[in-house]
């Protein structure tokens, strides 16, 4: 859960917010900086009630386009290792691993994915 203190001391060392309202009420959500390997997004969550709705590819799209503009050579993220939504929408828009997995935190797996970007991204998703 975001707190906005939490949000705010993000955001001063660098990061940048983005999110999905429908209605007035914020529905998704994830957090993205810019660094020398590129876009680096976390925390990517959708309100269960619009869950398979795109809402989440939606995000990846304009997560990629954000990095185009800015520049950057790469989207990259941590995916919680068997999180399988989150797997398959790596597989869904190109991602594929980079390195091994490693703890983030005590017993908390990831696995980093990443994505070259090119300035007329594809917008439509592999197949899966």
């Amino acid at each position: 859960m975001c707190i906005p203190e939490q949000i705010i001391e993000d955001m001063r060392a660098g990061n940048h917010y983005f999110g999905s309202r429908l209605q007035g009420t914020i529905v998704g959500l994830y957090k993205a900086k810019i660094t020398e390997k590129g876009l680096y997004g976390e925390h990517q969550t959708v309100r269960p009630e619009c869950r398979t709705s795109g809402l989440a590819s939606a995000m990846y799209l304009q997560f990629a386009e954000y990095g185009i503009k800015h520049g950057c050579q790469r989207n990259y993220c941590n995916i919680l290792v068997g999180q399988e939504v989150g797997e398959r929408l790596m597989k869904k828009f190109g991602f594929v691993p980079w390195g091994a997995p490693f703890e983030q935190a005590e017993g908390m797996m990831v696995q980093m994915y990443e994505r070259p970007l090119v300035k007329q991204f594809d917008a439509t998703p592999k197949d899966l």
